[in-house]
């Protein structure tokens, strides 16, 4: 961009806010909050970027040649189902609890802010309860408990040291349904190899080149990328036969790879060998080994 403006003999702050947009360039809705400009203008003033020199390399501090330019950068917001339980007293006092965990972004004080704003309560009457399974579920316990229903209870769970996944709500999850939890040693992400080469596929095929519009277009592309690994694809470790394939040639009438139907909750079932196909594949394609 900075190149492009120093091209066209153009502020390159200008040249963004011409090319700016408060609508989603896919669909057309407007934007509920864009302040990019805003923050673009803000630094201009704090940096006194009217008095620079424009062309590059005649700024200078003694020895040093001093460039100024402009980059956006953006933090990920990651939105996931939730569920609360608010209770409100006569006293005046009000209760909310759900089993997510404050990683130390604030968590227990916005829910105390919100909980305030809503129903008209001091906040110092405002009691935050989190951590606890037996609250309300928090996303990731919820698609855990969400995927046993569906797959069936390992032995053993095996995640990096992310704080979803240390938190005392997750431990206590997997303790009352006694599976092990092993976290691989910080650093080692080899020691979890298979999860780390579906993320380093997805990363390199899908997310390395593609532009997202919005959070419907990401969701979509990544619903069909991981659709086409677990059920389309070829694997070197099935043979070259695709999942969808192979499940099929082990289990054609169960939803389960094993060939066992999904576990009760007091046994281990065997690990899945493949994800299940949804009914409306089809597409089963498999290369023919050479000879």
């Amino acid at each position: 961009m900075d190149e492009l403006a120093v091209s066209l003999k153009m502020d390159p702050v200008e040249l963004r806010r011409i090319n700016d947009t408060q609508v989603n360039p896919v669909n057309g809705a407007p934007y509920t909050r864009r302040s990019l400009m805003k923050c673009y203008d803000e630094a201009a003033r704090a940096f006194g970027w009217a008095k620079r020199t424009p062309e590059p390399g005649p700024m200078r501090d003694g020895d040093w040649l001093i460039g100024w330019g402009c980059a956006t950068a953006t933090y990920p917001t990651q939105m996931s189902p939730a569920t609360a339980r608010v209770t409100l007293s006569a006293a005046g006092t009000a209760r909310v609890q759900s089993a997510v965990h404050d990683v130390g972004t604030g968590a227990y004080t916005i829910l105390a802010q919100l909980v305030s704003e809503r129903l008209s309560v001091p906040m110092q009457n405002v009691t935050v309860e989190l951590g606890d399974t037996k609250l309300p579920a928090g996303p990731v316990a919820r698609e855990l408990t969400a995927l046993l229903a569906r797959r069936g209870k390992p032995q053993t769970i095996v995640s990096d040291n992310g704080t979803e996944f240390t938190s005392n709500a997750i431990l206590s999850w997997a303790a009352e349904r006694r599976i092990a939890w092993h976290y691989i040693a910080p650093g080692k992400p080899a020691q979890n190899a298979c999860i780390e080469n579906f993320n380093g596929r997805m990363r390199d095929e899908l997310l390395n080149e593609s532009l997202f519009f919005g959070l419907d277009h990401a969701r979509a592309d990544l619903a069909a990328w991981v659709a086409d690994y677990n059920c389309e694809r070829p694997h070197s470790s099935l043979g070259y036969k695709t999942p969808a394939a192979f499940a099929a040639g082990l289990v054609p009438d169960t939803n389960t790879a094993t060939g066992q139907p999904a576990a009760i909750d007091e046994v281990s079932a065997i690990w899945p060998v493949a994800h299940h196909c949804e009914d409306t594949v089809s597409n089963q394609k498999t290369l023919t080994q050479p000879g």
